[in-house]
C-alpha cells in the first residue's frame, strides 16, 4: 500500500476499508478493498451503496493527496453527480475501485470514479472532494 496515499483518507479503522491505493502512471489512482464478514456495514451478507460511495470517496481522498503536492492536510467528499449504482458487494468479493482527477480549482477537485467486482462495473459517476490543509 501506498502509505503517503493513504493518510489522505481522514478515517482510521473500523472506518478506513481500502486494502490498498497505487498512483498509475496516467495519473488515475487504483484500489481494492476486499469485503470482510466482519464489516461493521454489512447488511444481510452485503454492502450497502452508502458504503460504496463512500470506498470511491476514500480513493478520490487518495488521488488528492497524490495531486497535493507534498501540501500536509485531508481530503473531503462534498459532492456527487451522475452516480449510477448497478450492485452490492457480498462478504469475500474484491471491490476494484478507481478513480481520475478530471479539474482541480484550487483546494477543490473533481474526480471520475467506479468501483467493479469480478470485471463487472457497479459504481460509475462524478465525485468532488476539497483538500482540507492540517
Amino acid at each position: 500500500m501506498d502509505s503517503d496515499l493513504v493518510e489522505g483518507i481522514p478515517h482510521r479503522p473500523p472506518m478506513h476499508w481500502l486494502d490498498d491505493a497505487v498512483l498509475q502512471a496516467d495519473g488515475t489512482v487504483a484500489a481494492h478493498s476486499t469485503i470482510s464478514a466482519e464489516h461493521p456495514f454489512l447488511t444481510g451478507g452485503r454492502l450497502p451503496r452508502s458504503a460504496l460511495i463512500e470506498m470511491i470517496a476514500q480513493t478520490a481522498a487518495c488521488a488528492g493527496v497524490a495531486t497535493a503536492a507534498g501540501r500536509a492536510g485531508r481530503g473531503m467528499l462534498i459532492g456527487l453527480r451522475d452516480v449510477a449504482i448497478a450492485g452490492a458487494p457480498a462478504a469475500g468479493e474484491r471491490v476494484e475501485l478507481r478513480v481520475k482527477m478530471i479539474q482541480r480549482i484550487g483546494n477543490m477537485f473533481l474526480c471520475e470514479g467506479s468501483a467493479s467486482v469480478g470485471g463487472r462495473e457497479i459504481v460509475h459517476g462524478q465525485f468532488s472532494l476539497v483538500w482540507l490543509p492540517a
